[in-house]
């Protein structure tokens, strides 16, 4: 595995979870003292993607960041450690705490991943850095839901690429059962979605309008380039660097545009 490989199979999705903290933080004008909540979100999402990685150097290194992870926790506000509640039982669920009807966890159902993908990063990205006023302000919630529906978006495009290789592994996965058609327009209508969310705290006059049109044009440019790599058959690997690169996208978008 070449170095620049390694770096963005490891890394990459951290730096991704990273900039959408940051947007949060950004959007709520809320930026001061963010740099443990950083680290968290960064170490623990390396942790959570890797630490059952074949790659056996890249799951020690994932583990290390699991240790880093728990270090930060403990500096962590009391809210915020409470609302990390949710989304760690909800990943645990998702990997496969055997119930009745579940042999693989929540993944195992058509649809139910990319729904819990979503709200998993939205309660991380959203809820957990703004814990201390998430219930008392109105457009968090707005904002929550926007990303909810972003994320399960980019979770249905990670599908959608690796579509030959779930039905090799008999995975129902929507694009392997119900078509790269309908999956796409799935993905429209997420973005479409995450445009509604966003034009409502433009329109209650939390978004100024320059963050507004950014976070719009990212959709836009998020749906394009979702189709685009479908289109030119991109290899799983780069197409899932691509598509979690949208989140970076729409994150600096939106730093440029404060």
């Amino acid at each position: 595995m070449s170095n620049i490989r390694f770096f963005f199979k490891l890394f990459w999705i951290g730096l991704a979870a990273a900039a959408m903290l940051l947007q949060t933080c950004l959007l709520a004008d809320q930026t001061q003292h963010i740099e443990n909540q950083l680290f968290f979100i960064f170490s623990a999402t390396v942790f959570a993607y890797n630490f059952a990685n074949h790659f056996l150097l890249a799951q020690r290194i994932s583990w290390i960041f699991g240790g880093l992870t728990a270090v930060f926790f403990f500096k962590l506000e009391i809210e915020q450690q409470f609302f990390l509640t949710i989304p760690v039982l909800l990943f645990t669920l998702y990997h496969g705490i055997k119930l009745p009807g579940l042999s693989a966890g929540l993944r195992s159902k058509t649809g139910v991943k990319n729904l819990v993908i979503g709200f998993v990063w939205a309660a991380m990205t959203v809820a957990f850095p703004l814990a201390t006023t998430f219930f008392s302000e109105k457009y968090l919630w707005w904002m929550f839901c926007g990303r909810w529906l972003f994320v399960a978006a980019l979770a249905l495009a990670y599908d959608l690429a690796d579509v030959e290789a779930d039905k090799k592994h008999g995975l129902k996965t929507v694009p392997v059962k119900f078509g790269k058609k309908t999956t796409l327009i799935l993905i429209y209508i997420l973005l479409a979605g995450t445009a509604v969310f966003v034009s409502i705290n433009w329109f209650l006059g939390f978004y100024k309008t320059e963050i507004t049109a950014a976070l719009l044009f990212s959709l836009i440019f998020s749906g394009f380039a979702i189709w685009f790599l479908n289109q030119k058959n991109t290899p799983f690997y780069w197409c899932r660097i691509a598509v979690d690169g949208l989140m970076i996208v729409q994150a600096a978008l939106v730093y440029i545009s404060e």
